[in-house]
């Protein structure tokens, strides 16, 4: 499981929140690994070792490291209350994580079902879709599902075909 911000401690990216759910996954599962990729403090490091001392914290990444790092990963969880445009998701949708976003505007949109949503007023939402995660002895079909919907949606040719099907719907309207 992986997650990841350019200002962790931005409170719109309510890293603690995520923290304070993650801790509850690995008192159940004590091999439980997550990446949290980010800036954050060194305040934060202990609060965030303290409840889930097998961390990783690489801290902040160039690009590249980055997008590596993500590709060896199974699991994004996107735990912003708010974002103008979380592209974080579909460039984790497209590197063939399974993602988990909050149920809000425009995030739920961007991920393939709702088993790929979680309550941000509800902790234990969040909890019951990881385990179950955790429990899907087929996290390769789970995974290609993810892939297949960031292909349709955010390939390409996907905004290819959709900006040409725009150009001809002006063309047939008279609008260009």
């Amino acid at each position: 499981f992986i997650t990841a911000a350019l200002n962790l401690e931005d409170p719109r990216k309510n890293i603690f929140w995520l923290v304070s759910c993650l801790s509850k996954v690995y008192a159940q599962f004590p091999k439980f690994q997550v990446t949290i990729v980010g800036a954050f403090s060194e305040k934060t490091e202990r609060f965030i070792k303290h409840f889930l001392p097998n961390a990783s914290l690489p801290g902040l990444l160039p690009r590249g490291e980055l997008q590596q790092l993500v590709q060896s990963h199974d699991v994004f969880i996107f735990s912003s209350l708010q974002d103008d445009w979380g592209y974080v998701i579909p460039e984790s949708l497209a590197n063939g994580l399974t993602v988990l976003v909050p149920n809000t505007h425009p995030f739920y949109e961007m991920v393939p079902n709702e088993e790929s949503t979680y309550s941000l007023s509800d902790e234990n939402d969040l909890i019951i879709k990881i385990m179950s995660i955790m429990r899907n002895t087929d996290i390769v079909d789970f995974k290609r599902r993810h892939f297949e919907f960031a292909e349709e949606r955010f390939s390409y040719g996907s905004f290819y075909k959709q900006l040409n099907e725009i150009y001809y719907l002006s063309i047939e309207n008279g609008l260009n």
